[in-house]
C-alpha cells in the first residue's frame, strides 16, 4: 500500500511533477472495481502499485470505503 512519507511520482504513467491537486484527485477518482497505478517514491526506492478502487461514502465528515469491499 502507500505509506505516510511515501510520493506518488506518476498516476497511470502520468507524472504529477506540475499536476495539480485536483488533477491528481481526478485522475485517482474512477468507477468501483477500476484499477490505477501508482509509481512510488520509498526511502530514494521507485516501484509501482496497482490499486483497485473501491465505492466511498462520507461518515462524519470523513470518506471511508463502503462496508464490506
Amino acid at each position: 500500500g502507500v505509506n505516510v512519507d511515501d510520493l506518488i511520482l506518476a498516476i497511470d504513467e502520468q507524472s504529477t511533477q506540475n499536476m495539480s491537486l485536483g488533477d491528481a484527485v481526478m485522475r485517482l477518482r474512477g468507477p468501483a472495481g477500476s484499477q490505477v497505478s501508482l509509481t512510488i517514491e520509498r526511502e530514494s526506492e521507485h516501484f509501482m502499485i496497482v490499486l483497485q478502487r473501491l465505492a466511498m461514502t462520507r461518515i462524519e465528515g470523513d470518506y471511508r470505503a463502503k462496508e464490506g469491499q
